[in-house]
């Protein structure tokens, strides 16, 4: 893709503010900062009416992206697809000379993005990032964040002025530790520590990451705030006239989405793989996916489209744009068997069921199983609602963070074809 930019400061500002959101560390022990921030790159998706950036910071507890939408370019020529390229100093440096009457072009490729600046004055820059491989905590990331905003609503929505008075009335010191709320305060939001009756409030951890929205604010129109009412993960969307700036946070600050396992349970799935792979063929890089026209293309109904979709997020084909309440063709850059590979507990999964650790006792009304642990065997219940086990995992964590390894094999095993039903 080769595009003339509408907004070249803002846009500028808004590629410098997802820089910041990489280079930012909310928890992560700083001896491994270093090398994290070597593999921080971002994602850019091109399709015919929009254009994606999307970042992680470095301790992958933050999700940001810049959707230039349709009337925030011009393009001259079409480039559809996904490329991972790493902003270096030049760019950035590049990036804070841009004025609003210079020009501003960006060329998309599959191997590198070229950025040429016109400078009013005369002068003109030009940097050239090449493609890089992306860090496996990204890759996850990238998935885990995915399936958490295609659970959320629509909470909050301001004015971009309530929303720079909120966000400078944040601490600026570190809140990590406190979990508090985001609740209406006449037109505008504030902090709260109590927990609100209706169902109204945002849940909040780590109040300072919020921050990076103020660079930005100043120029967006309003901000529109959802949430995950499964995991409390929350995404802060500033609106502008030709563009949204996305963050989204994860439920607690040392909690990276990287490992948040809620995608898991679709990984095991066995459902239609005839299905699934007429849903993957049919993407075809539109801005967002249509699921009424696309289970009318595939013969078959909204809820196996919705249900195929989701299994594509999870194995990183798709991504999910909350404001569209729609999710968008963009295939990670990584065969889809390897995104089943970076998950450790579904590995442990099929370790247990190749051991013949699985004894499935009970199948009515729900299955009932034994699986063989270190020195103990644990009882796992799968349900239609809900699942559990005696692992100390579960113990800990319940289904907040993904279901454990134990109640992934007996989910597994009864999707066989002839299980062991004593």
């Amino acid at each position: 893709m080769d595009a003339e930019l509408a907004s070249p400061k803002q846009s500028a500002k808004q590629l410098l503010a997802l820089m910041d959101v990489v280079h930012a560390r909310f928890h992560i022990p700083p001896q491994m900062l270093a090398r994290i921030i070597r593999e921080s790159d971002p994602v850019v998706t091109c399709t015919e009416g929009r254009i994606r950036f999307e970042v992680f910071s470095a301790c992958a507890s933050v999700y940001g992206r810049l959707d230039l939408l349709d009337n925030g370019f011009t393009a001259d020529g079409m480039y559809k697809g996904t490329t991972n390229v790493d902003f270096n100093a030049d760019m950035l440096r590049a990036l804070h000379r841009v004025r609003a009457k210079d020009g501003f072009r960006l060329r998309v490729g599959s191997e590198a993005v070229d950025v040429d600046i016109d400078h009013a004055a005369g002068t003109q820059s030009t940097v050239v990032e090449k493609k890089v491989d992306l860090p496996q905590r990204w890759l996850r990331g990238f998935v885990e964040s995915g399936v958490a905003q295609s659970r959320m609503r629509l909470a909050l929505d301001i004015t971009a002025a309530e929303a720079g008075r909120f966000l400078r009335s944040l601490p600026r010191q570190k809140t990590s530790a406190r979990s508090m709320w985001v609740v209406p305060a006449g037109r505008g939001l504030r902090l709260s520590q109590v927990e609100p009756r209706q169902n109204n409030g945002v849940p909040l951890a780590g109040a300072e990451r919020l921050r990076m929205l103020e660079p930005i604010v100043q120029t967006a129109k309003a901000l529109k705030v959802y949430v995950d009412d499964k995991t409390g993960a929350s995404a802060w969307v500033l609106a502008f006239d030709d563009s949204h700036f996305s963050l989204v946070l994860s439920p607690e600050v040392w909690r990276g989405f990287s490992g948040e396992g809620q995608t898991l349970a679709a990984l095991a799935s066995s459902s239609d793989r005839r299905g699934f792979a007429k849903t993957k063929a049919a993407l075809a890089w539109g801005d967002s996916v249509d699921v009424e026209d696309l289970a009318s293309t595939l013969k078959v109904s909204e809820d196996e489209v919705t249900t195929y979709l989701s299994i594509l997020a999870a194995k990183g084909v798709v991504g999910f744009d909350v404001v569209d309440g729609a999710y968008f063709h963009r295939p990670l850059p990584l065969p889809i068997g390897d995104v089943e590979k970076m998950q450790p507990r579904l590995r442990g999964a099929k370790r247990l069921l190749d051991k013949g650790a699985v004894r499935i006792v009970s199948k009515t009304p729900e299955v009932e199983a034994d699986v063989d642990g270190t020195g103990c065997t644990h009882r796992v219940t799968v349900g239609s609602k809900t699942s559990t086990c005696t692992c100390p995992w579960y113990a800990k964590h319940g289904l907040e963070r993904g279901p454990c390894k134990h109640i992934l094999a007996v989910t597994m095993a009864t999707q066989t074809e002839n299980p062991d039903v004593t």
